[in-house]
């Protein structure tokens, strides 16, 4: 085999692993032993050409979905940001309200709306019921993506900065009332 290439059973975990980003499963899919498919999978992970193989075919799946940060992100936004209430003030082409009592009427909501939902069903008394992506996970995830907020180091940094800012200004009164 040229230098370079993967082997087969490499280039096997690559596709098994694209399933469904199980390392263990996708070692023993590909042909490795059971007993040791946990640290082969690990092992396959760092390895730099399957590594380089798996960003390469991720990076072309991408583009033929076309999969982009923006709409990941657009995405992400219409599911943390989306109002409920907008469901009950939710009106057709010629205003009336649209009433959601089945599945059915679900499409004829705006599409801002629909994407928010994420299930339906009907409850003990058989009433249609609606359950909506969950809005603090969905923050929670754009608030990490634009780095808003702080982590642990972030805080342990500025109570240090803090305290040696705290401690120069004791340092310069006691000073200064030393000079005068």
């Amino acid at each position: 085999m040229p230098k370079g290439q993967l082997t087969p059973k490499q280039e096997r975990f690559v596709a098994e692993y694209l399933i469904d980003l199980n390392a263990t499963q996708a070692a023993i899919r590909a042909g490795y032993s059971p007993r040791t498919a946990q640290e082969q999978g690990s092992r396959l992970l760092s390895n730099v050409m399957v590594a380089s193989e798996l960003s390469r075919r991720r990076s072309k799946t991408a583009q033929k979905l076309e999969i982009t940060a923006e709409k990941v992100l657009e995405e992400l936004a219409l599911l943390a940001f989306y109002d409920p209430a907008d469901i009950a003030l939710a009106t057709d082409e010629e205003g009336r309200e649209i009433e959601i009592k089945s599945p059915r009427d679900i499409a004829k909501l705006p599409k801002h709306i629909c994407k928010a939902i994420v299930g339906w069903g009907w409850d003990r008394a058989g009433n249609f019921t609606l359950k909506f992506a969950p809005k603090q996970s969905t923050l929670n995830l754009l608030g990490q993506h634009f780095n808003l907020f702080a982590s642990n180091g972030d805080e342990a940094l500025k109570e240090g900065l803090a305290a040696l800012l705290q401690e120069s200004r004791k340092r310069a009164r006691d000073a200064s009332q030393s000079i005068h």
